[in-house]
């Protein structure tokens, strides 16, 4: 098995990212001791950070392995935006005989990246 890669504050996802590179996790029972004095620094923006940790780790574990699963959803979204878009203005041209170019040239640009980025 290889290393498995922390990033930030990621040691706290060590069993998850281990599995997922091939360890065996088995659960070891301890005991626990309650804290004698001191107050505990586990705050809000910790949560904050941890919760984004956990996106972190699942957009890892999901996509890392298969990119085009996350890059294909944005890519069907952006031809079907394109798409529709263009559609329109074919539209427009055709039925109303406007000039596109000079009405809306600026929508006719952003159709065109939609459908060159997709």
């Amino acid at each position: 098995m290889g290393q498995v890669p922390l990033y930030g504050e990621l040691h706290r996802f060590i069993p998850a990212l281990a599995s997922w590179h091939g360890a065996s996790i088995v659960e070891v029972p301890i005991r626990n001791i309650n804290r004698e004095r001191g107050a505990s620094h586990y705050g809000i923006s910790r949560t904050f950070r941890v919760f984004f940790d956990l996106i972190t780790i699942r957009f890892l574990l999901k996509y890392l392995s298969r990119p085009l699963h996350f890059f294909g959803t944005i890519g069907m979204f952006s031809i079907m935006a394109g798409s529709s878009i263009s559609g329109w203005l074919i539209f427009d041209k055709l039925v109303y005989h406007t000039d596109v170019m000079a009405q809306h040239g600026p929508l006719m640009m952003f159709s065109a990246v939609l459908l060159l980025a997709a």
